[in-house]
């Protein structure tokens, strides 16, 4: 009797679960010592090793020994639902996952802590108030991230408040970061924005703002720009949860900003404040830098034009910013060299703009390369230095101005170098005429050129200059306190000569 006990309930271990139906049909296939498979056809409660069952309250345990688990559809995809029971996946969706998560954070309720996706083929790992509305979206964790419609193939990685509106587009982390654009990254940070850009980058750093562009790049800092703002003037407000703190520049910067300048392929290192609306520009950190060129000019056609309201007219205002400058570093340094140029004309309109700006600041506080014909120059460093020039240069030094084309100032302080491939350096130097070379001594008093092509210099301390025995030729007439005397042979002295005056002269 024993045996056969035993063969009795081995024989039901075998091939009998006790499987709890309601409202369905439930069949299970035995293969062995384990089920093949298990057919539902309403909802089940199956009490054995692993316990499932389908009440809201209920701990769910399920155990897979080997070959893994698999959930299929029988037309697609089908979704699956885990962590907080609240946690839900739209039921015209499919293909998407909620792997875990939801509930505990409530700041502000961030609708009671639930993870949601209302998107096909979309996933949440974890965390808690994130939701997908696009399809193909992700999310990995963190709180409050968001992942809008049409903002398909979006990431998120973590961080709170983080939110994706536009395609291929991901945010790593951070807080209360937002991406608008397309096929563009936030790498983490606080309150950063791309604003529908494309190709833009924003690695780190806080209240960081890209305006609608192309290929933008910051890489770190505070408040720093690229583009023009929301409102036109370098401003933006706003964000997934609140308001984000608005800023606002200078007036005189918001002049030059205040077209359509994009900053497109333009790229901030770090620092603080920075700014660039040009096209292909630079800079590298320090405070309130300014790369950001903007030029307007309204020219007459000869015929009727639509402007781009659908509106006849016959005038045209075209607006260029510069490209290709660069601020390596400093404070409160400026470059704005755009201009629109005749460099051609289409069917008898001027349509071209100069654009090619390539100047250079390396550093300091206060230096400004700006104007019109402010192109291809560049300052070193120093203090309130000024190019408003062509192929021009300043070394350092305090207010040092250059204005004429293809001139040189090396540094020192106060001086000017106006004329056209002229040179001043020392103190209060002016090379106000062509090719004019003044070196001034530190006497606080002007020392100007008087002539073209001319090589002044003012040295109350005197003149030394040694040549090693090879002497000094002169090929003019030598003037002396306003007496003019000419010579036929080397005039030699040697010796140590001192109070020496020439009595004899001869009037040509």
């Amino acid at each position: 009797m024993k045996q056969w006990g035993r063969t009795i309930f081995s024989l039901i271990m075998v091939a009998v679960i006790v499987i709890v139906a309601s409202g369905g049909m439930v069949t299970a296939q035995s293969g062995g010592n384990y089920f093949d498979k298990i057919t539902v056809g309403g909802d089940v409660d199956i009490y054995g090793t692993g316990v499932i069952r389908d009440s809201l309250s209920d701990t769910v345990r399920a155990q897979v020994t080997s070959g893994g688990l698999t959930v299929a559809g029988a037309v697609n995809s089908p979704n699956i639902t885990g962590g907080y029971t609240g946690n839900a996946i739209g039921g015209s969706n499919y293909g998407s996952v909620i792997a875990g998560g939801g509930r505990v954070a409530d700041p502000s309720n961030w609708a009671l802590g639930i993870n949601t996706i209302t998107g096909n083929y979309a996933a949440i790992s974890g965390g808690t108030a994130n939701n997908v509305v696009g399809n193909w979206g992700a999310v990995g964790g963190g709180a409050g991230n968001r992942i809008f419609q049409y903002a398909y193939y979006g990431v998120i990685g973590g961080g709170a408040t983080n939110s994706v509106s536009g395609q291929l587009s991901t945010i790593g982390g951070g807080n209360g970061n937002a991406i608008g654009g397309i096929e563009s990254v936030i790498g983490g940070g606080f309150a950063n924005w791309i604003d529908s850009s494309t190709d833009a980058v924003i690695a780190g750093g806080a209240y960081n703002y890209t305006a609608p562009g192309s290929g933008q790049a910051i890489l770190g800092g505070e408040l720093n720009t690229i583009g023009t703002g929301r409102d036109g003037h370098g401003f933006y407000s706003g964000g997934v949860q609140g308001s984000l703190p608005e800023h606002r520049w200078p007036y005189s910067f918001l002049d030059d900003m205040n077209g359509s300048a994009s900053g497109d392929f333009s790229t901030i290192a770090g620092g603080g404040y920075n700014a660039i609306g040009d096209a292909y520009s630079f800079i590298g950190s320090g405070y309130e830098n300014w790369v950001a060129g903007y030029h307007q000019r309204t020219v007459t056609a000869p015929w009727e034009l639509y402007d781009t309201e659908g509106c006849i007219t016959t005038t045209l205002t075209i607006a260029c910013p510069s490209t290709y400058n660069t601020v390596v570093g400093g404070k409160w340094n400026y470059i704005s060299n755009a201009y629109v140029s005749n460099l051609g004309v289409e069917e008898g309109v001027n349509l071209y703009c100069q654009t090619d700006g390539f100047a250079f600041i390396g550093g300091g506080t206060e230096n400004t390369i700006e104007g019109t014909i402010a192109q291809a120059s560049a300052i070193a460093g120093g203090h309130s230095n000024t190019i408003t020039s062509t192929y021009s240069f300043i070394g350092g030094g305090i207010t040092n101005t250059v204005t004429g084309l293809y001139s040189v100032i090396p540094g020192g302080q106060s001086n000017t170098a106006s004329g056209e491939s002229s040179f001043a350096a020392g103190t209060r130097a002016k090379a106000l005429h062509k090719g004019a070379f003044v070196w001034a001594d530190s006497q606080e008093a002007d020392y100007e050129s008087l002539a073209a092509d001319t090589f002044n210099v003012r040295a109350q301390g005197g003149v030394r200059m040694d040549t090693s025995g090879a002497g000094l030729t002169l090929d003019g007439p030598v003037i002396v306190d306003g007496m003019t005397f000419t010579y036929t042979a080397p005039i030699t002295l040697t010796g140590v000569l001192t109070n020496v005056r020439l009595l004899y002269y001869q009037v040509p």
